[in-house]
Order: structure tokens, then C-alpha cells, then sequence
């Protein structure tokens, strides 16, 4: 029995590689349905997990998130089947297919989760596999964004659209690096920044991390990804601050900091890439006719207009099928509110507070944990507000992964320290 549990153990381990491993891996597609390696490896490590699993998934935490998860499927069944029904007239049940985003996300959380409060993978060694697989991501993007030679042939296998290749292939000038979309990209990169900045216990990885990380944001010229890492950096440690450490002059020093960082990427850009300075120049100058006229701004007046020519709409939703066949949205948090109401807005944010809120526990215990998991959250938050953070479609998974297993890792520490 033993060693039957020990090949399970390594098999699990196995699968959980393959999982963090494919964050580094191209979108491919069946059917005209894209996905990274990472969803479809997902099910048997599900399988194994759910078989061996005796005691998380009794926990407190996962009733409470298989119930919310249940009412964001049947939200989503709810809104869909309606808004074909009362805008297309189409009289029929319509089953949820993105509901796969939300069953995988949850998913991949749970069997991490299972894998820290285990000790599957001990704790140093899956911080090692997310430094390595971490750095090689974001030395990928910095070298594509500089336009290597042998870099651009492997960097056209991650591009999802074929708008995205003509760009690439005319002047490189946003880095989508491994996620093949600029505003994904950004949005990763800061999440990295988060992890090496507070979890990092080497000092040269930490900088070799960070380093890499700012570059990468600046390189994908994402406004949403720049304004998010600045504005949520800034607030996690003033929370910190506040109420941690209960002094405001660590603050202050963290803020000059921030400060002379900026300063100094900016020198940086204005002396060895002027064009990229020039370029993130004129996206910011463009930023009030994107949030107010054209683009986003276009997007929100449309949908609220929508929105409002029937109030019922914001209780249910009009339903993702007619949401996407009257036009695109980037703006997660309408985005939900348009496609599922007020009801699945809440169902989403809850989802998220549930897994998370451990977190609040240990901040006078793991200040940096707690800060790690407090700033990324913050900055995916604001970072939604551009673009997509529950509903990323290809790149999402690695958010869930991470948190799942330092989530587990905290309630394993609190079993120790109560036994």
C-alpha cells in the first residue's frame, strides 16, 4: 500500500509539472477550440487528486466554493438560455461552454491546494520549478521584443490571431512573449514582478526576476498592465504599512523607491529604446480618447445603453452568446455584468474572496505571503478593468495554480501549529 501511494504521490507530481511547465507552451487548437496543454493534463491530475483526497476536500473552503461554483454554472445556464430566447428569439436551452474557464480555474486551485497541504511538492521545490519556469518566460519575451533572429521563427507559434502576426512580423515593437497576446502578457509579467519581489529569498534572482519582469510590462506597452503594477504596488504596501507594520515611515521608503524606479526605466528607455519610450508616450496620450470616444469607451457606452434599454438585464444578464455576437469587450468587470448581471458579478468576486481570504489571517505572521497574495490580487483587480483577469482565455491558469498551492500551504501551516 505504501509504495502504491508513493507512485501516486510521483505520478501527481508528474502531471503538476507538466501543468506549470505548459505556461511556457503555445496555444494550440482542436476543433477551432484553443487551449494550452495545461487543461487538457488538468483531468487526469483532477482524477488522481479526487481519488486519493480524503480530507481537503471536506474542508470548510471547498463547500463553500463547490456551492458558488454550482450558482455560476447555473447563472451562466440561466443568462445564456435567456438572452437567445428573449434577443435572438431562438427557443432553446443553452448549455454554458465557458464555463470550462471557471471549472478549470477551480479545479487547478483544489488540486494544488491538495498537493501543498500534502506535501506533494514540498515547498522549496515548487518555489524552484516556478523560478526557472518564470525566468525562461520572461527571458523569452525580452529577447522576442528585441527582435532576435532565432527567437521571431519560435515566436510566431504563439500568436492567436493573424492581425497580431502581421505586427510582429512588421515592426516587433509590443512583447507578447508566451502568452501570444500583448495585454495577457503584461498583465503575467506583473504577476511575476509580485511573485519574485516578495518571495524571492535570493537577492540576484529577485533582481535578475524584477528586472526582467518591469521590462517585459514596459515592452508590451500595455497602459492597463503599467497603471495596475503602479497603483496596486503602491497600495499593498501602504496597507502594509498601515496595518502590519503599523509604520508609515516604511512606507515613505517604499514610495521613494518606486520613484527612483521609475525615474530610473525611464532613463533607461529614453537611452538604449527610444522608440518603445516614444511609443508608450504616444499610447498614454491617447488614453482619454480610448476611455472616453473610441475603443473602450465605445465598448462601455454601447453596452450600458444596452443595458439600460431593459432593467431587468442587470438582474440576469443578456447571456455570453448574444453578448459576443453583438460586439467585443475588454472590460472584465462590465464584461461579467453584461453577460451574467448583478447576480453573476457577485458570484465571480466572490469566488475569488472565498479562495483568497486566508490570506488576511497570516499577515502578522508571513507579511510577505500575505503581501504577495494581497498586491497581485489588487493589481489583477485594477488590471481588469483594461482587459481580462477571471475570464482570460488561454493564460489564466497559472494565477489559480500559484495561489492554489500557497493558499494549501497556509492552512497546512495552520494544522501544524494547532496539532
Amino acid at each position: 500500500m505504501i509504495i502504491s501511494e508513493n507512485r501516486l504521490d510521483t505520478l501527481i507530481r508528474f502531471l503538476a509539472f507538466l501543468i506549470i511547465f505548459s505556461f511556457l507552451l503555445p496555444v494550440f487548437k482542436v476543433g477551432g477550440f484553443g487551449m494550452k496543454p495545461d487543461l487538457p493534463i488538468l483531468f487526469p491530475l483532477l482524477f488522481l487528486v479526487l481519488m486519493t483526497d480524503k480530507k481537503v476536500k471536506s474542508l470548510n473552503l471547498f463547500r463553500k466554493i463547490s456551492i458558488i461554483t454550482f450558482l455560476l454554472f447555473f447563472n451562466m445556464l440561466l443568462s445564456g438560455t435567456f438572452g437567445l430566447n428573449y434577443f435572438n428569439q431562438n427557443s432553446r436551452i443553452y448549455f454554458p461552454t465557458e464555463f470550462i474557464q471557471i471549472f478549470s480555474r477551480v479545479s487547478v486551485f483544489y488540486c494544488f491546494f491538495y498537493i501543498a497541504y500534502n506535501q506533494v511538492i514540498v515547498f522549496n521545490s515548487f518555489k524552484k520549478q516556478l523560478n526557472l519556469i518564470f525566468i525562461v518566460a520572461l527571458l523569452f519575451g525580452f529577447f522576442q521584443s528585441i527582435n532576435l533572429p532565432f527567437i521571431k521563427e519560435i515566436s510566431n507559434l504563439y500568436v492567436l490571431t493573424d492581425t497580431q502576426a502581421r505586427v510582429f512580423d512588421s515592426v516587433n515593437q509590443r512583447g507578447f512573449g508566451v502568452a501570444g497576446n500583448v495585454l495577457t502578457w503584461g498583465g503575467l509579467s506583473g504577476f511575476v514582478f509580485y511573485y519574485f519581489y516578495f518571495l524571492s529569498e535570493n537577492k540576484l534572482i529577485k533582481l535578475i526576476g524584477c528586472c526582467l519582469a518591469l521590462i517585459n510590462v514596459s515592452f508590451s506597452v500595455s497602459r492597463s498592465a503599467l497603471i495596475s503594477l503602479g497603483v496596486s504596488f503602491v497600495l499593498i504596501n501602504l496597507i502594509v504599512a498601515l496595518f502590519v507594520k503599523k509604520d508609515l515611515i516604511a512606507f515613505f521608503k517604499v514610495f521613494l523607491t518606486v520613484v527612483l524606479t521609475v525615474f530610473t526605466v525611464i532613463y533607461s528607455f529614453v537611452s538604449f529604446f527610444p522608440s518603445r519610450y516614444e511609443l508608450i508616450l504616444m499610447r498614454f496620450s491617447y488614453m482619454d480618447d480610448a476611455l472616453y470616444e473610441s475603443g473602450r469607451g465605445a465598448q462601455r457606452e454601447f453596452f450600458i445603453k444596452l443595458m439600460n434599454s431593459d432593467y431587468l438585464n442587470y438582474f440576469i444578464g443578456i447571456g455570453k452568446p448574444v453578448l459576443d455576437g453583438l460586439g467585443y469587450m475588454e472590460m472584465e468587470p462590465l464584461f461579467l455584468l453584461v453577460a451574467y448581471g448583478i447576480v453573476g458579478v457577485i458570484l465571480h468576486y466572490l469566488l475569488i474572496f472565498v479562495s483568497l481570504k486566508k490570506a488576511f489571517e497570516i499577515k502578522y505572521r508571513d507579511e510577505k505571503m500575505f503581501a504577495f497574495i494581497g498586491g497581485t490580487t489588487i493589481f489583477y483587480l485594477i488590471f481588469s478593468f483594461g482587459f481580462f483577469f477571471m475570464r482570460e482565455i488561454y493564460s489564466g491558469m497559472i494565477f489559480w495554480i500559484v495561489m492554489g498551492y500557497f493558499i494549501g500551504n497556509i492552512y497546512l501551516r495552520k494544522r501544524e501549529f494547532n496539532s
